[in-house]
């Protein structure tokens, strides 16, 4: 097999380095230990588990809000949107989907320049009882929970019959099952990627203006053989885009990642300008050591299945794989003492991308292999703190233990940007005590708190809005009742639980409380 170049950041005794620094002037030694250990409070818990895609912050009133989609759904409720303040006194379903609108709003929420609230839905509108009819929709809403408008309708599948293989491929115009956040380019257009669909039945990048105008496919994504996983004509373009998109406004290209297709079916990393031009393929990530020798052993050198949203902090683009790593320190195809990629974080200096092809593979970084014991399947989006310095992320499973195998439930994770890979630092360990298998999706909000979302425990056993802290204040503790249901606020159907009786309960850890 090839032998993969060492790619440890030797970068960082070149000119790189002093780049860094020059953007980040004047920093004082305080930013060598914020926010490394994240202190857990509960924002609200949920009764059944509810959410999936994290929370977007707006300012109102003088308070900041959170926002966020309710994913379980009903016979009678295509799922909602909820807000609540960031210590959990104020809780609201501000909308409950009916099925004419869509199903399932699994991608979150942005807040558009326009002050307005844009999603997606997975499934929709429904069709009579089937509750995964249509390929999806896109939608505005306002802060309050009015004028809700479906902006966009993704067209019907078909299904067509690969001629080789006999495997039913689904495919349409447009794409299908929109589950990543919208991206604002603040220029009248929000872009998107769709999971499926299109003419080749792996999904599709598009745009479309805030009024629901001039929706438009940008890049339809290779066609793939269903038994292979490969293209078939052997490009190396992605297959299933596997997180929002992130715009560069200096350059004005998109970024994003694939989890199939490239070069042997792990994944890509692409890029295009926002007209839909320039669309190139910067990284095909390579095979597994085992798919190789023939053995179990998942490692490799620069990881593989990637997802999330790329994020772009001082001249680099970083992001995660969610399998693969653990064989960076050398890349000669032998695991360093283990046959387990637990994934990795990735990183890509924006001056190596050439302007056409794959970029040299001794210039990608492999900021950290996962162990298990600091974390495992590293899932979502990355964040840049205020500070400018540290970027933060969360793996699903994993802990902070050397206990084996390693079945915690989740943690949170930060780069130093200045040494990514000398500063690697665990921020948090979830236990069921608190919430468990965070979302992957968080932010860091104007108090300078960080927010996400996890679908696990919570106090009500369905997983909660949280907060993380550092700074050493008492966190937002309550007595925990489950007993107390929020009612949507503006529909008549009976809410969002099991059946057309149920409701949505939330449980308040603080604040209202849940007598």
């Amino acid at each position: 097999m090839m032998t993969m170049p060492k790619s440890k950041l030797t970068w960082l005794k070149k000119a790189g380095l002093s780049i860094v620094f020059a953007i980040l002037p004047g920093l004082s030694a305080q930013a060598d230990t914020a926010f490394q250990t994240l202190a857990y409070s509960n924002v609200f818990a949920f009764f059944i588990s509810q959410t999936s895609a994290g929370v977007t912050e707006v300012p109102l009133f003088g308070r900041s809000y959170l926002y966020g989609t309710l994913t379980n759904t009903s016979g009678t409720s295509g799922g909602g949107i909820y807000r609540t303040t960031t210590d959990g006194s104020v809780v609201e379903t501000i909308y409950d989907l009916k099925d004419t609108d869509g199903y399932l709003p699994a991608a979150g929420l942005l807040l558009a320049h326009d002050n307005n609230l844009y999603g997606a839905t997975v499934y929709g509108p429904r069709v009579g009882g089937n509750t995964q009819a249509g390929s999806g929709t896109l939608f505005r809403i306002a802060p309050d929970g009015s004028g809700y408008t479906t902006l966009h309708k993704f067209d019907d599948t078909i299904v067509l019959i690969d001629a080789q293989t006999g495997v039913p491929v689904n495919v349409n115009l447009d794409g299908a099952l929109p589950s990543q956040a919208l991206v604002d380019g603040n220029d009248g257009f929000l872009y998107g990627v769709a999971a499926r669909g299109g003419i080749n039945g792996t999904g599709t990048i598009f745009r479309i203006q805030l009024d629901g105008n001039n929706f438009q496919v940008l890049h339809s994504f290779a066609y793939v053989n269903p038994q292979t996983g490969l293209p078939a004509n052997f490009s190396n373009d992605g297959a299933t885009p596997a997180g929002a998109l992130r715009y560069d406004s200096t350059t004005g290209f998109l970024y994003g990642v694939t989890s199939g297709g490239g070069a042997v079916g792990n994944g890509t990393i692409y890029r295009i300008q926002t007209d839909g031009s320039q669309f190139q393929t910067i990284f095909s990530f390579e095979s597994l050591n085992g798919a190789i020798s023939g053995n179990a052993d998942t490692t490799n050198c620069h990881g593989a299945v990637p997802t999330g949203q790329p994020l772009i902090a001082n001249e680099m683009l970083y992001g995660v794989t969610t399998q693969g790593g653990n064989d960076s320190s050398n890349c000669n195809g032998n695991s360093d003492g283990s046959l387990i990629g637990f994934g990795t974080v990735y990183a890509i200096s924006l001056a190596d991308i050439p302007t056409s092809g794959l970029m040299d593979y001794n210039k990608f970084l492999t900021v950290h292999d996962f162990l298990g014991s600091d974390g495992q399947q590293p899932v979502g989006d990355l964040v840049l703190a205020a500070d400018g310095v540290f970027v933060y992320g969360e793996t699903a499973t994993g802990t902070n233990t050397t206990t084996t195998p390693f079945s915690g439930f989740g943690t949170v994770f930060s780069i130093d940007t200045r040494d990514p890979a000398g500063n690697f630092n665990f921020a948090h360990g979830f236990n069921p005590a608190e919430s468990t298998s965070p979302t992957g999706h968080f932010i860091q909000a104007r108090d300078g708190y960080f927010y996400g979302t996890a679908t696990g425990s919570g106090g009500c056993n369905g997983g909660a809005v949280f907060q993380l802290r550092s700074d050493g204040s008492a966190p937002q503790n309550g007595s925990v009742s489950c007993n107390t249901g929020i009612a949507p606020d503006n529909s008549s159907s009976g809410g969002y639980g099991g059946g057309s009786m149920s409701w949505i309960f939330i449980c308040l850890i603080a604040g209202l409380g849940c007598a």
